[in-house]
């Protein structure tokens, strides 16, 4: 939902004051031994630009030296927000009418929701806010909780042959898709939580009456390059085919300036795609990559701890900002000593679409 009392300059969902930003104490720990190198092999670092951090007039540079924290935090972790970005509904150009809005996505008004959404048993717990009350009260909770739209998920209206879309599900990101014509629809994501408006990760399902080709166009993107004009593919997951898992499908891809640029100050670009329904009735899943769920990581996790061959250590590196833990695992020979051998350091995942990293690094943990 849309946050009140916000503007354009001030998307970042935290509470700008004329303060310092708030650090952590600094906590010294004994220092790691390192390999010792010969002078010769040892490079100067680059110089490091610094900028100042979005929306504030702060520098970087503490975050770089010693991990930066919102000042409204104090420790603990906020809900993110995911900020509504009212984007035009394409209109028909043969009639000049809007063309019917067939989908509205499940918009969480921060990461706290979300994550109640998705926490059960199987999957993981609700982090644990303790800056909630506060915020609430802050953001006026009760407003941004109302949804002004007239439905949310498929339209009651739609006609018997439309494709029947979701994205309610952990990881999944659609936001409205308008019906253009027979077996043609534009697609819009949700925004990321805490930024201006940057889109890239899409994961949603579609599910055919009928068999046929159908013409799929997401707007909204934000970047003007992607791999897609380099012949990369979506990723399709058809749950008629489960033998064949997630693979790269679809004909006829194009990514280019988006037809949203005539109607809004911002410039979009478009990634359009048709895929071949070939079974009615069965659930096909589309994403940016092989989406990796923060549930399959904690799985992946409960599986490394049965481990007995005393080479897997599993700890916490600390909390995301939306207060999920953020694992760190050693595999290692413990009955070396540390400063008796080198070092490897690998991070397996950043970005939403870096998803692959998230294999990569299950694999190396196997």
């Amino acid at each position: 939902m849309e946050e009140v009392g916000k503007t354009d300059s001030d998307d970042s969902g935290f509470e700008e004051t004329g303060e310092a930003p708030h650090r952590p104490a600094f906590d010294p720990q004994p220092a790691t031994k390192l390999p010792h190198l010969p002078a010769e092999a040892i490079q100067p670092l680059p110089s490091l630009t610094v900028q100042p951090l979005t929306g504030y007039g702060y520098s970087l540079l503490p975050d770089m030296l010693f991990g930066w924290q919102p000042k409204l935090v104090h420790g603990g972790p906020i809900p993110l927000i995911f900020n509504k970005a009212e984007l035009p509904v394409t209109r028909n150009c043969a009639t000049g009418e809007d063309n019917l809005v067939l989908f509205h996505g499940f918009r969480p008004k921060d990461s706290l929701v979300m994550h109640r959404a998705f926490s059960s048993l199987e999957t993981y717990p609700v982090p644990n806010y303790p800056t909630m009350q506060v915020y609430e009260y802050l953001h006026r909770r009760d407003q941004i909780l109302k949804d002004p739209r007239p439905f949310v998920g498929m339209n009651p209206d739609c006609e018997a042959g439309d494709l029947e879309f979701d994205s309610t599900f952990e990881s999944g990101n659609l936001d409205m898709v308008v019906k253009v014509r027979e077996m043609e629809y534009d697609l819009y994501m949700r925004t990321d939580a805490n930024t201006r408006g940057h889109r890239q990760w899409f994961y949603f399902s579609a599910v055919p009456q009928i068999p046929g080709e159908v013409r799929f166009n997401i707007l909204n993107f934000t970047k003007n390059a992607s791999l897609y004009s380099q012949g990369m593919l979506p990723c399709v997951y058809d749950e008629a085919m489960p033998e064949l898992g997630w693979r790269q499908a679809g004909t006829e891809i194009r990514y280019k300036t988006s037809k949203l640029n005539p109607y809004t100050r911002r410039c979009y670009y478009g990634l359009t795609f048709s895929y071949m329904f070939r079974h009615p009735h069965k659930k096909v899943f589309f994403a940016y990559s092989i989406p990796y769920t923060y549930t399959k990581l904690r799985k992946l996790l409960a599986e490394l701890s049965t481990n007995h061959d005393m080479t897997i250590k599993r700890e916490i590196l600390g909390k995301s900002l939306s207060g999920v833990e953020v694992p760190l695992v050693t595999i290692t020979n413990f009955a070396i000593p540390v400063n008796q051998k080198p070092s490897v350091v690998v991070t397996g995942r950043v970005h939403p679409g870096e998803t692959y990293g998230s294999y990569m690094m299950e694999v190396s943990a196997r």
